[in-house]
Parts: structure tokens; sequence; C-alpha cells
């Protein structure tokens, strides 16, 4: 199988969601990643939902496909040796422990990169290093609250709210992703590593500016801030006689077909909604018709006039319904797989698709130190030394 990522080997020494989303991708594009736990094992392991071990949750599974679990107690001295070995077999660190942690562990960037001059050390961090608060402790939520995130149901709904999504998390493990795949992209022009900082504060603050800074992109502006269009608390899913449906008509062509749907076709020619700078000028009054207007008919008979007259439309699903929605089975979004400790479970595959890079599963989310041997093995450690690095408590095996 030859996924574009083949030759690349990371060691993962992250946790929860930032780090192990970003070595999702980069496993499922075909690199090895070795993944380094604590005795207490990775939080999401419990936090993540119920599951018959009590140690697999569906989130945990669904982020670790496709990596190597080594359980080791970092604090005990004998794993020095372990992880410097580990360090120079690897080509990309990746880590979203704090500071303070990684210096007292001998893990940050100028203790490894003797270890490995050309090592690709990628850190997700909470708050970037240039900062007053670049030594806070950060969880998603904690990011949702300071970036604006929480800002946009304050000013839509007012009081404030967090997205009940990790979505800081994945945004972040997402740049991660794309920031290493850009590093090894470098290092193959230059031979050279180096040291990446994943900011998610500042990540996310990007994410909700590019799109809510308003007039203030503007020097000397009012500084009004936020865009209109989605802060407005009627831009919501719209009812219908049984149930919601969600509709979009920004062109002038889709708000004149929304106007004949609804049987208003005079609106075309009303001053207020005659543009798109109208429309949005009069923006108040142009949701209220939309949203008052669908009550007299089902979502299923919206769809099909929607459909007939190109107005982009879909109902509101629910988690259930995606489990069975055709486009995303026809799709192959979803594979029932045989799991030796959890039975058949239904896994989430990359919704991307290429003409000739065909992606598959090399392992499921393995338990807590699956792989010890394998991977000390790998890296010169003989059997008998194993079973003493276990003595210590130094290794942990999986339990049986």
């Amino acid at each position: 199988m030859n996924l574009p990522l083949k030759n690349v080997k990371v060691l993962d020494l992250s946790s929860v969601l930032a780090g192990p989303y970003c070595s999702l991708h980069l496993g499922d594009y075909g690199a090895t990643v070795t993944k380094i736990e604590s005795p207490q094992g990775d939080l999401l392991r419990k936090l993540g939902g119920r599951s018959k071990s009590g140690m697999l949750s569906p989130q945990f599974m669904n982020i670790n496909r496709n990596k190597k679990s080594l359980c080791i107690d970092l604090k005990n001295p004998q794993s020095d040796e372990i992880i410097k070995k580990l360090i120079s077999t690897h080509d990309v660190l990746l880590t979203n422990m704090r500071d303070n942690a990684l210096k007292k562990l001998h893990l940050d960037y100028n203790s490894v990169e003797k270890i490995r001059k050309d090592i690709i050390y990628c850190h997700i961090v909470g708050f970037g290093s240039k900062g007053k608060y670049s030594s806070l402790p950060a969880y998603d939520n904690i990011i949702q609250g300071a970036s604006g995130f929480s800002d946009l149901f304050k000013r839509r709904d007012n009081s404030p709210g967090f997205v009940p999504l990790g979505i800081t998390d994945r945004i972040s493990g997402l740049t991660a992703f794309n920031s290493i795949l850009l590093s090894i992209i470098q290092r193959n022009i230059s031979n050279e590593g180096q040291y990446i900082e994943v900011p998610m504060y500042e990540i996310a603050s990007t994410f909700i500016l590019t799109e809510h800074i308003g007039d203030m992109f503007f020097k000397n502006s009012s500084g009004k801030t936020g865009d209109l269009r989605v802060l407005n608390p009627s831009t919501k899913p719209i009812p219908t006689k049984n149930g919601y449906i969600c509709v979009s008509a920004n062109t002038d062509k889709q708000a004149f077909a929304f106007f004949d749907a609804i049987d208003r076709p005079k609106l075309k020619n009303n001053k207020k909604f005659d543009s798109v700078t109208a429309r949005y000028e009069n923006l108040e009054d142009f949701t209220k018709i939309r949203t008052t207007s669908l009550t007299s008919k089902t979502t299923e008979e919206w769809m099909a006039i929607f459909l007939d007259k190109d107005i982009p439309a879909m109902p509101v699903n629910s988690f259930e319904d995606l489990i069975y929605d055709e486009q995303l089975n026809s799709s192959d979004i979803f594979e029932e797989m045989d799991h030796p400790i959890e039975g058949k479970i239904n896994t989430i595959k990359q919704p991307v698709s290429f003409s000739k890079t065909k992606l598959s599963y090399k392992s499921l989310a393995p338990s807590l130190g699956e792989d010890y041997m394998s991977i000390l093995q790998e890296i010169g450690f003989k059997k008998s030394e194993i079973h003493k690095l276990i003595k210590s408590k130094c290794i942990h095996p999986p339990k049986k």
C-alpha cells in the first residue's frame, strides 16, 4: 500500500484531542505512529464515552486508529534510554505537554534536537510563547471562551455559550497536521528539521476574526465588529409544518427564486430586497420573511420545491439520522468492523477520496500498552531486557 507518508515515523506524546486528532491524519495517510501513554492511559480512553472495557471509548477509538501504544512511566529513570532511542529513530515528535513538564523530562526541543538534529518537533500549546498567557493551562472550552467563540452566542442569544464540540482542539489538530506536512516538504529540500509551535488561542482567535473583525479591519473606523448575517438571532434553522429546514438564499437568483417559492414574487421588485446590498442593509426584515414563511408545508414538501428551484436547502438531521443517511453511506463514510474486545463497531473513515491513493486501516485503536514488545524490540531491546523493564515498572504491558 503506497500511502504518501509511508516512510514517516511519528513519536506521539500527546493526549486527549488536539494532538491525537493531528496524529490520526498522519496515521491514516501512512505514517507509523508510536503513541506514548502514561500508566493511567490517555484521558480520552475513559472520558470519550462508554465502552465494554472501560478503556476504549468511542471517541478514543475514532481518533487513535492506525497507532501503536507504548505505556511507559516517563518519571522512571530507566525510561531515558528508551525515549532517546525512540527519538533517534523517528522523524516527527508531536506533543501537547506543557513546557515545564517537557523540560523536567528532558523532552523540550533543545534536548530532543541534540539527539536527532533533523527532528520535526511539533508542540501544540494553549497560548503562544510570546505573550503573558504562555504558561497557562488550557482545554477546548477555555480557548472557546477566550477566543471569541463564546461571544458568538452572547451576541446572538444574549448569553455566552460553548460550541458543543471540541472545535478548537480539532482546528488546532488540523493546523498541526498541515504544519508537519509543510515541515516534511521543507526538510526534503534543506535536510533540516525545525520547531513548530501551534498555539490554540491564537489559531482560534484568527479563525473567529477573519469572519467577524468587521469595521475594525480598517484603521480609524467606527469599531463595529461581527457579521450580522450569522449573528442575527433569527439566523437559525427555519420551522416547517413538521420540523426544521436550513435555507440559504444569498445571491439575487436564489433570493428571487425563494420569493417565488413562498408565493411572494412582488418582493423581487421591493427596493429593500432587490439586491445583495439591499438585503444586507435590511437584514432584519429579510430574515423575518424567511423564518415566518415555511410553516404551511412540511420539510419534505419544501425540499422538493427548493430542489426544483435550485435553492440551497437541507433538513436538520439528528446524530442518529447521520448514521443512516443515504449520502454518507453512499460515500462509504462508515465501516463496520469486529474489535477483539469491544465487538462490532462503526468506524468513521476519512471523507476525502483520491483517484490513485486508497486509504485503509492498518489497525484499530490499541489497548493501553498493546504494542510494547514490537516497539521495544524494533529499537534494539532484547526480551530479557524488556522483562526487566516491566519488573521495574518502567514499562507497563496491557492488562489481561
